[in-house]
C-alpha cells in the first residue's frame, strides 16, 4: 500500500503537507478510491467525474489524517511497558532488558530534581579577552585586516567559556580593523553569504558582554573538553551512586563525552578514547530502562533486512559484577553487558580488542 501512495506523497511533499505521513485510516480510505477508479478505466465518459470523486475523497482523507493527527498529539497516551529482551534457553539466556514509553519517560524526570547547564548562547560570537564579541552584518576586506590580535582556538558553544572560543568561526587568527576601534572591534575568517553563494570572507565582529561562567555543579553533559567532562561525571556521579568508569586509566584512556540519561533511571553515556583512535562507548542504566540505542533493543532500522537477537558467547563475574559477552550478528561485532544489582553497565567498541583484551580492561572498571 505504501509503495502505491509514493507518487501521491511526493505531490503532498511540495504542499503544505510535507513532512507528514498518512493514518492507516487515511491510506485505506484513498487506496481503495484509487483501486476503483483504476478498474473503471475503460469508462472514458464518466473520467472527469471519477476525477473529481478521487480528488474529493483524498481532501477528506487527508483532512480526517490531520484531524486524528491533531488529536492524538494532544490524547494522553496509555502506559505501556514493552519486554524487548525475552529470556531463552540454552546459550542464549541473558539479562531481561524493557524500554518505557514516552509517559514513563515524564513520571522519571520528578526522580532528580537537578538544575541543568544550558553552554549555547543565543547569538554567533567570539570570545576574546574575556568578552563575547557578537557577530555584525558587516563583511571586511582583506586589505581592511590590521594586526593579528589573538587567535580562534576551538569551535563550539562549550560550557566552561574560555578565550579563543567561537561558535562561529574555526580556529585561525583574530584581527584587528583598520578605521574600528581595536577595543570594540574584532574579525575572524568565517563563511559569508555573497552574490547568492557561500564563500570563505571576514566577518565584523562588535564587543557585546563580558563572559560569566556557569555554576560547575550544573554541568552533567560534556563533550572534547577534559576538564567538562570529569566535572560532568563527577556531577552525576553525586545523583547515581552506580555510576562506574575507568579512572584508574587516565594515562591510556581520556574521556571524551558524557551524556547525563534522565530518562533510563537516570543512566549516563560515557564515551572512551586513546591515542590510537580507540574508543569504549559506555551506556549505563536501570535495568528496566534501556536506552534506544541500546544493543538488545530491536531496531525497526530500514537497513536491516532482520534483527536478530544478540547471542551470549561467555558469561563470567569480575570485580562483583556479572557480565555477559554477546555476538551481534546485526553489525558483525560483539558488546560486553554487566549486571550489578539492578543497574546494567553495556560496553561496545572500536578497535581491535580480544575478550582478554576486554577483561583487563574491565577489572579496571569502578
Amino acid at each position: 500500500m505504501d509503495d502505491k501512495l509514493n507518487n501521491l506523497k511526493i505531490i503532498l511533499d511540495k504542499t503544505v503537507y510535507s513532512g507528514t505521513t498518512f493514518s492507516k485510516f487515511s491510506k485505506v480510505k484513498v487506496l481503495q478510491e484509487i483501486d476503483k477508479t483504476s478498474k473503471r478505466k475503460h469508462m472514458n465518459f464518466i473520467k472527469p467525474l471519477i476525477s473529481y470523486v478521487v480528488l474529493t475523497l483524498i481532501s477528506i482523507g487527508i483532512g480526517t489524517y490531520t484531524f486524528i493527527e491533531i488529536n492524538e498529539n494532544n490524547a494522553v497516551v496509555p502506559t505501556e511497558h514493552t519486554n524487548e529482551y525475552e529470556n531463552s534457553s540454552n546459550n542464549n539466556e541473558g539479562l531481561e532488558i524493557e524500554t518505557t514509553t514516552e509517559t514513563e519517560n515524564e513520571n522519571n524526570d520528578t526522580q532528580k530534581d537537578i538544575s541543568v547547564n544550558d553552554p549555547t548562547m543565543s547569538f554567533p560570537y567570539i570570545i576574546f579577552n574575556n568578552y563575547f564579541y557578537k557577530k555584525t552584518e558587516k563583511v571586511i576586506s582583506e586589505e581592511e585586516l590590521d594586526k593579528k590580535v589573538g587567535e580562534v582556538k576551538r569551535i563550539g558553544d562549550w560550557n566552561i567559556k574560555k578565550s579563543g572560543d567561537s561558535n562561529e568561526i574555526p580556529p585561525g587568527p583574530i584581527y584587528s580593523v583598520v578605521g574600528y576601534d581595536s577595543e570594540e572591534y574584532i574579525a575572524g575568517k568565517g563563511v559569508i553569504y555573497e552574490n547568492n553563494t557561500n564563500k570563505p570572507g571576514y566577518i565584523l565582529f562588535k564587543k557585546e558582554e563580558p563572559v560569566e561562567q556557569v555554576d560547575s555543579i550544573g554541568i552533567i553533559n560534556a563533550k572534547g573538553d577534559p576538564e567538562e567532562t570529569e566535572i560532568a561525571f563527577n556531577n552525576i556521579k553525586k545523583l547515581i551512586p552506580e555510576l562506574l568508569g575507568f579512572e584508574t586509566l587516565k594515562d591510556k584512556y581520556t574521556l571524551f563525552l558524557v551524556s547525563y540519561l534522565q530518562e533510563s533511571g537516570p543512566g549516563v553515556e560515557l564515551i572512551y578514547t586513546d591515542i590510537n583512535g580507540n574508543g569504549l562507548f559506555i551506556s549505563e542504566y536501570q535495568s528496566d530502562l534501556a536506552p534506544s540505542n541500546s544493543r538488545l533493543v530491536e531496531k525497526k532500522d530500514v537497513r536491516l533486512e532482520e534483527w536478530f537477537k544478540p547471542v551470549i558467547v561467555e558469561s563470567f563475574s569480575l570485580n562483583g559484577i556479572e557480565w555477559e559477552y554477546f555476538e551481534d550478528k546485526n553489525y558483525n561485532d560483539f558488546f560486553l553487558l554487566g549486571r550489578k544489582g539492578e543497574f546494567y553497565y553495556e560496553i561496545t567498541f572500536q578497535g581491535n580488542y580480544t575478550i582478554d583484551n576486554l577483561k583487563e580492561i574491565i577489572n579496571h572498571f569502578n
